[in-house]
């Protein structure tokens, strides 16, 4: 379950838009930062419930001297579009399923689009739900195709979350755990540890050694990160976010279309930040 979720069942908020900006300030001297910005509608509400959201990320990579590539004009730049179809159905009063549908669009970008730059992504869950004064549980079990390790895979997925008392909350499950406390109608801090992956096509062939690479090229970047966020209602409508944390890399490398590695930058960790807005709807 996400961050977001737990947030606005605290605050019966529906998060519309956002946008943000994070920057990992050194994996092997090299620089890695995002622009996302992402835009949700909710088509229906009510005992079944179907919601589209759109994404976009423009990843930079800045890459210093000391690589034996001759050329990085062609990876520096990949860009990420995602749609997502999400349903959920209430059961009746304690459970739930859920199904999201995600298509995604990963490439740098260098020529015209291929089959290598789309992949598909989804998730369903079936959550339990018991309510005890002003303490709520909730387990939820399932499965996900994701690219948290690499090439898209099917992986289970499991949590439980509780939020009691004014306005904490815990999680704890995989691919996320958080814990936190939203104090008031402004202000909330959380504590998040999580896997994070992304797998992009280089579209365009690429230079090592004085050598063209012309196989088809997946850029690979995946590790866990452990952070702390700060979130601060301006207005009603509007909600801007501040967070910081440890990124801890396990794979940051080329590899071909059997994840044979072609280059790899160094697995390392490096301090990341990020600021972002809101927009919500209450």
């Amino acid at each position: 379950m996400s961050l977001l979720f737990f947030i606005a069942s605290i605050k019966a908020q529906t998060e519309i838009a956002r946008m943000d900006y994070s920057v990992i300030t050194d994996l092997g001297g090299n620089t890695v930062s995002d622009l996302d910005a992402s835009f949700r509608q909710q088509l229906w509400k009510g005992k079944n419930n179907l919601a589209i959201k759109a994404t976009y990320q423009n990843r930079e990579f800045t890459f210093f001297d000391g690589l034996d590539l001759n050329s990085l004009s062609n990876l520096n730049r990949i860009h990420t579009l995602g749609l997502s179809l999400n349903y959920e159905r209430k059961i009746d009063s304690s459970f739930s399923a859920r199904v999201k549908a995600n298509p995604v669009l990963s490439t740098t970008w260098g020529q015209a689009l291929s089959r290598d730059d789309f992949y598909g992504l989804f998730e369903t869950t079936l959550s339990k739900t018991w309510r005890q004064n002003d303490k709520t549980q909730t387990l939820s079990i399932g499965v996900f195709r994701s690219v948290l390790f690499g090439e898209p895979e099917i992986l289970p997925t499991a949590s439980f979350a509780m939020t009691w008392g004014n306005g904490w909350f815990v999680t704890v499950g995989f691919p996320e755990s958080l814990f936190g406390l939203a104090w008031n109608e402004r202000n909330s801090m959380t504590l998040r540890g999580a896997f994070d992956g992304s797998y992009s096509n280089i579209s365009s062939p690429w230079f090592q050694n004085g050598q063209t690479i012309e196989t088809p090229s997946f850029f690979i970047l995946n590790g866990k990160e452990l952070g702390l966020e700060y979130k601060y209602r301006l207005q009603p409508n509007f909600t801007t976010t501040l967070s910081g944390g440890y990124q801890l890399v396990d794979k940051f490398e080329i590899v071909d279309e059997n994840e044979t590695t072609l280059y790899n930058f160094g697995s390392d960790s490096s301090l990341y930040f990020s600021i972002g807005i809101r927009y919500n709807f209450k």
